[in-house]
């Protein structure tokens, strides 16, 4: 099964929406960038460098804080993708939003899905970012590159998803970040699955009997009741 852009533009309209409070976190925002590559969807992760204040060397994805100037935060995520990898935010197709979070350095975050063209003329910020990883969707929605583990969360016990690509491992916020959206498209095929087996056993059930060659004869209403 194929993820397709109206498949994500549904999940992301239709998902279970809950705003976090910021309380004394700071606002941002990060794009989380779609690009397809031989009709599948790849998902696009920047490698920080070691010269910034935060995250140093961690897998992230293009993002930073809300600036006033900014006057929204789909806005800080656009401006700061042209920023560190020179993607004009012409060229990005927003299609929704992930859930809020927060982060134990002090952000509290917004992401935006969006597709950017492929093949692109990246053009990295050498002072932020360090290198681009390129994974492709369905390999982080297979369950034995996802392990989780139990850590310590703002005083808590809680799950921590780590996602395995080649040496490299995708962990913390982008890691929470990454697992929702897998986690959304993984529960759509899902229920796909369960009303294709229902169908094919409506279909199964009522079809004539005797001759196993004849036309199955369609039923306009199938007696549910």
């Amino acid at each position: 099964m194929t993820t397709t852009r109206e498949n994500l533009i549904r999940l992301l309209e239709h998902r279970k929406k809950e705003t976090l409070p910021r309380g004394d976190f700071l606002p941002s925002a990060v794009l989380v960038p779609l690009f397809l590559q031989n009709g599948r969807f790849h998902l696009l992760f920047t490698q920080r460098s070691m010269l910034v204040n935060d995250h140093k060397g961690q897998i992230s994805f293009p993002g930073g804080r809300w600036e006033d100037s900014d006057g929204n935060l789909k806005t800080t995520a656009l401006r700061e993708t042209e920023e560190e990898l020179g993607i004009r935010r012409e060229n990005v197709e927003l299609l929704g939003e992930l859930g809020e979070l927060v982060t134990p350095s002090g952000y509290h975050i917004t992401p935006y899905v969006g597709i950017i063209p492929h093949p692109y003329a990246y053009q990295l910020n050498a002072e932020e970012i360090a290198g681009i990883i390129e994974v492709p969707l369905e390999h982080l929605l297979e369950p034995q590159n996802l392990r989780l583990e139990r850590g310590v969360f703002f005083n808590s016990q809680t799950e921590m998803p780590y996602f395995q690509y080649q040496h490299h491992v995708i962990w913390g916020a982008t890691g929470r970040i990454t697992r929702e959206l897998v986690e959304l498209i993984l529960e759509d095929r899902r229920k796909q699955a369960s009303e294709d087996s229902l169908k094919n056993a409506l279909a199964f059930q009522y079809r004539p009997k005797g001759n196993s060659s004849s036309t199955p004869k369609t039923l306009e209403t199938p007696p549910y009741n």
